[in-house]
């Protein structure tokens, strides 16, 4: 019918439109919130390599120079690591947590410059998100220093968001289709009018189809009305013509 096929159209494309902006707002707030941990942990990797390029000192670092005390617990998630690339040993200065772990490689490339971010494979199985850089101290040495965190929580925060997001959307959906539905059965009613004046005709309630009707169905109207018109004009002829015939 009408009624279903602009129904089913105007239904589908808007849980359409819906399913694709619900894929680009989760994709966005990941984004978000992956830059997120991606700032903080930037300032703990600025932190460790101006550390490092101090001339004249040791690699000292303590939770009150990262203002992030984790880095001291055992495996807590938050780590720091940093290798030294150049000389016939890579030496290797990590945090407490790390706790005779080893963070892992985001790439094979030793060149100074450039910063790396992505996931890897922390220890417990933990999925860390993680931030590379490799710098050269000159007489110092070259070193990859990383600093990494468990992604758990950014996870469980866009897991939430996407929850809410599918709930709303869902409400958001179902009333759509139902204002879809109302829509339609308003946008059809002329043509119920039009339908009731012409049995009204058919059953001799009415000689004619009356009523304001919208621009598009009035000629419609107009037509039927004509039609009908006509039809009246041939039944009085034949009527004329077999009383003629009956004299």
């Amino acid at each position: 019918t009408i009624a279903g096929r602009l129904f089913l159209s105007a239904a589908l494309w808007s849980l359409a439109v819906l399913i694709v902006a619900g894929f680009v707002l989760s994709a966005v707030y990941r984004r978000t919130a992956e830059r997120a941990l991606d700032e903080r942990l930037g300032v703990y990797l600025k932190a460790i390599v101006a550390d490092l390029a101090s001339p004249g000192e040791d690699l000292k670092l303590s939770p009150g120079q990262l203002g992030e005390p984790q880095f001291e617990l055992t495996r807590s998630g938050w780590y720091w690591q940093v290798t030294r690339l150049d000389g016939e040993s890579q030496s290797l200065r990590a945090s407490r947590s790390l706790f005779a772990t080893r963070l892992p490689r985001l790439t094979s490339n030793d060149a100074p410059g450039g910063e790396a971010r992505g996931y890897v494979d922390g220890p417990d199985d933990q999925r860390l998100r993680l931030l590379e850089r490799i710098i050269d101290v000159g007489d110092e040495g070259r070193f990859a220093v990383q600093v990494a965190a468990d992604s758990s929580e950014a996870e469980s925060q866009i897991h939430a968001f996407q929850w809410a997001l599918g709930l709303t959307f869902a409400l958001l959906g179902a009333a759509l289709v139902g204002s879809t539905a109302l829509q339609v059965r308003y946008g059809l009613k002329p043509l119920r009018r039009l339908r009731e004046g012409v049995i009204a005709i058919r059953r001799g309630e009415a000689e004619k189809i009356d009523g304001d009707y919208p621009a598009d169905v009035a000629p419609l109207a107009d037509e039927l009305n004509l039609l009908v018109d006509a039809n009246r004009e041939v039944v009085e002829r034949a009527r004329t013509q077999v009383g003629n015939l009956a004299h």
